[in-house]
């Protein structure tokens, strides 16, 4: 009984509870006390028939079951309960799935671990790209993805009760009656196991431990095991992997013809024309089911896409921060503004809050930044408090959160442009020097556009310079060089999957000072200290890769990612990153770094 095969099923659901909590999920015991038992036994013999049909879990004997027990082969099994939403907030359906605890997975080094998730610059690039004249979009989904691929390895499960017993319901449904439904077999888990006095309970012979012969969600080789598996699908459907974003796939001839990314078992895809013939579609359908079928992309992996009247694309989070506002502050009122004044000024004696409280709603408004740029710098300070937040952190989260509130409908916007002609790439980078006063480090922010000045943002950086800055210039030339270096990927990465790329890119920085050290890289008295390795820049403008345009600070987007901003400054410059209007962000120039090449 001390096993950790044994674990009790009580301290299984502590443990996988504060895990789930971050989803939304619960565990069967939390959700016996808020859902019928009918919804919930549905919901458990869907994601049973899925293993059956998939031959996921083997009988094994006793015997055995003790023998891989000593040789520490068998690890619990966690059941998780999830009510499923639509990106527009709508109800979906209550799901389960049950979860090997990985943890405890043993024997596995760290090289053979790999999840199949998109970088989030390569999504947000697929969806500018697919608000280009002629381009449609759409989406597809692998039904019980990992479940396809076959576990490579000698592995056993220890099974929950609730799911023992709904492999046992399913089973005797399926051998009396090939063709049992899932409501069929839904109602004779109710019968079997349910009584109106004592609510579920299940009997302590049955067979809680199998054999895994598939790629069960939860161990840690699982996601490579079925990555491997849909590469070489997408390969047979005449797909390449993009060497910068080895979940991006396009044609392995004329590749700037059709892009589809890969998020685990989602794809978003765009391309010019109708994708129904799209022989990638074919081979997934092939290989997974009807499932994997193109499909209306309105809503991808959490992300509503809204086709505006005025042929832009609008991609928001709607759903997702209603129910995250319905959740933690349902009775406060919307705010126009992210934070109070005092955002950056703590009280010294503010009381320590909740920890895990803390940590779950900032981890809520961290998901919020795939569209929303406009809150990085808040939340970038709020994350730094994630140990030992004080009520302070924790009113200003419940106040960024009051301001999502009115604001929900919002998100990146992105305008039509001209994908057959060398695509321009946009920056506007900023840096406030000194801004966490008690560690005197500065802060760095900026974003990237493709085709437009006034376009959405592909991707978008706020972080703490690591270093101490002796000067707002250096601070600056700090954030052109991270900059440079996503400059670079984004480029490299429109390359390789078939587009030409102009040079050179336009950076609008409001640092003069900054933008004359890149023309003259020569070191002098005061800059001289500034670390070889951000001489980066200077070659990048001497070699024509990029422009740096001096603007005046109060039309630099980029500043409103760098530091708390308030009333009419705040509106302007969420206004200039949020909602760009016709003339775009585009400000008349005041000086601009030599564009004439240089000899070498």
């Amino acid at each position: 009984n001390n096993d950790r095969a044994f674990a009790s099923d009580d301290k299984i659901d502590m443990q996988a509870g504060v895990a789930f909590a971050a989803e939304g999920g619960m565990t069967f015991n939390a959700a016996k006390k808020r859902y019928e038992p009918f919804q919930l036994a549905l919901a458990l013999v869907t994601e049973c028939d899925k293993m059956y049909r998939k031959s996921v879990l083997t009988d094994i004997a006793w015997e055995t079951a003790k023998t891989k027990i000593k040789e520490g082969l068998v690890v619990p099994g966690l059941l998780h309960i999830r009510q499923k939403y639509k990106a527009d907030g709508e109800v979906s359906k209550l799901s389960a799935r049950l979860c090997a605890a990985g943890n405890r997975d043993s024997n596995t080094h760290n090289g053979q671990i790999s999840t199949s998730t998109t970088d989030d610059s390569s999504k947000l690039i697929a969806m500018a790209l697919s608000a280009c004249p002629n381009m449609t979009r759409h989406v597809w989904d692998v039904n019980a993805a990992y479940l396809s691929a076959d576990m490579k390895k000698d592995t056993y499960l220890r099974v929950p009760p609730a799911v023992a017993a709904g492999m046992a319901a399913v089973k005797e449904a399926k051998t009396k009656n090939p063709n049992c439904d899932l409501p069929e077999m839904a109602q004779l888990y109710v019968d079997r196991y349910h009584s109106k006095s004592t609510g579920y309970s299940f009997p302590l012979d049955m067979p809680q431990i199998f054999k895994v012969d598939k790629a069960l969600y939860g161990y840690r080789e699982s996601g490579r095991f079925f990555n491997d598996l849909i590469n070489k699908v997408l390969d047979k459907g005449g797909l390449r992997q993009s060497g910068y974003d080895p979940c991006a796939f396009v044609p392995k001839k004329n590749p700037n013809e059709l892009l589809t990314v890969l998020h685990v078992d989602d794809g978003f895809g765009t391309r010019e024309g109708n994708p129904d013939e799209e022989p990638y579609l074919k081979a997934l359908n092939e290989a997974f089911g009807v499932s994997a079928t193109p499909q209306s992309g309105s809503d991808y992996c959490g992300l509503l896409l809204s086709d505006l009247p005025d042929g832009n694309l609008l991609v928001s989070q709607k759903g997702y921060i209603e129910r995250m506002v319905d959740e933690f502050i349902p009775d406060r009122k919307a705010m126009d503004t992210p934070a109070a004044r005092d955002f950056m000024e703590p009280p010294e004696n503010s009381p320590p809050c909740d920890v895990h409280e803390y940590q779950r709603i900032v981890g809520s408004l961290i998901h919020c930044l795939k569209t929303r740029p406009d809150i990085y710098f808040n939340i970038s300070v709020l994350a730094q408090s994630m140990a030992a937040p004080r009520q302070h952190d924790l009113q200003a989260a419940l106040r960024l959160m009051q301001f999502l509130k009115s604001t929900s409908n919002e998100g990146i916007t992105f305008k039509p442009f001209d994908r057959k002609k060398p695509i321009k790439i946009y920056a506007w980078v900023d840096a406030s020097f000194g801004t966490h006063r008690k560690s005197g480090e500065s802060h760095l922010a900026y974003f990237l556009t493709l085709g437009r000045p006034d376009n959405g943002s592909v991707l978008a950086r706020s972080m703490k310079i690591g270093t101490i800055t002796t000067s707002s210039t250096e601070a600056e030339w700090m954030a052109l060089s991270h900059l440079i270096h996503d400059l670079q990927y984004v480029s490299g990465f429109l390359e390789d999957i078939g587009y030409e790329v102009e040079r050179p890119h336009i950076i609008y920085c409001d640092s003069d000072a900054a933008r004359q050290m890149a023309d003259q890289p020569t070191l002098k008295r005061r800059s001289r200290h500034i670390s070889i390795r951000y001489r980066l820049i200077s070659r990048s403008v001497r070699c024509m890769e990029t422009q740096i345009i001096h603007i005046p600070g109060a039309h630099n987007p980029a500043d409103l990612l760098t530091k708390a901003k308030f009333g009419a400054e705040f509106r302007h410059l969420w206004n200039l990153l949020m909602k760009p209007g016709d003339n775009g962000r585009e400000p008349v120039a005041t000086t601009s770094s030599n564009t004439e090449p240089t000899t070498t």
